[in-house]
């Protein structure tokens, strides 16, 4: 173990290096995750699931990780892996929700006839029950199906609207342009533009139009969300809207 701590250290520090590069060339806002020096230590998630150290991962969002398996929101898919880049079920997020908001007892029957795994049951009922989640039908809410981007910002921003936060948009922005390539559901517009503005999820383009007003354009709105973006969504609800998450050795998180 001690070998290995230290070559997977080494490669981080190098993987960090060449993100901090990256985010300074391009101008990417928030900062990098000290994952050498992580409070951890060995079970860091980079030692527990070697499938989350690459480039794409070893980055500031890491700590989404860190955090959703701290608070019992996420576990790994395996004993050693996290699988970071897989898509999110509609059955997992209402799971996740529902771990999150602290597994409350569920009264409500469930409406859903396609639900086979006990796993997720009480989580989908209890979705359903306050509002956060509807079904794909009136008897089917489709657990397996892959969840967009879009969805994902509108189920946060029900479950916001549920526990009574700040919801309201600021009026500074009335129009969100649509991606020709990747358009986003018109029921989908205020969760995007208040997950913006709340900093929670980040699936706008800001830009400024001929008359120096601000505009934002809506990105990946159709794409699907994945395990390791969906683990720092849940870090920004949680620290942005309702508490703190502090690691003694942290690098800023949050700050270059």
């Amino acid at each position: 173990m001690k070998k290995q701590k230290i070559l997977l250290a080494g490669l981080a520090s190098a993987l960090l290096v060449s993100a901090a590069t990256t985010a300074y060339a391009g101008g990417r806002e928030g900062g990098l995750y000290d994952i050498t020096g992580c409070f951890k230590e060995d079970s860091c998630a980079l030692f527990r699931f070697p499938d989350t150290f690459t480039e794409e991962y070893v980055n500031y969002r890491h700590v989404g990780i860190e955090f959703c398996l701290d608070k019992g929101i996420m576990n790994g898919t395996s004993e050693n892996t996290f699988s970071p880049g897989a898509k999110l079920t509609r059955a997992q997020l209402a799971t996740m929700l529902y771990r999150y908001d602290g597994s409350p007892e569920v009264n409500a029957a469930n409406p859903f006839t396609d639900l086979t795994e006990d796993w997720y049951k009480t989580s989908v009922a209890w979705a359903a029950s306050v509002g956060i989640v509807n079904g794909t039908s009136a008897t089917t809410f489709s657990p397996d199906e892959p969840i967009t981007n879009e969805q994902l910002a509108t189920i946060f921003y029900r479950y916001a609207k549920s526990k009574g936060l700040n919801t309201e948009l600021d009026g500074s922005v009335q129009t969100l342009i649509s991606d020709p390539s990747d358009p986003y559901s018109d029921y989908a517009k205020d969760a995007i533009l208040w997950g913006n503005q709340a900093n929670v999820i980040d699936l706008c383009d800001v830009s400024w139009n001929d008359n120096d007003e601000m505009q934002m354009t809506a990105k990946n709105a159709g794409e699907f969300a994945t395990r390791f973006d969906t683990a720092y969504y849940f870090y920004r609800l949680y620290t942005t809207l309702t508490g703190e998450y502090y690691t003694p050795t942290e690098t800023s998180a949050e700050t270059l």
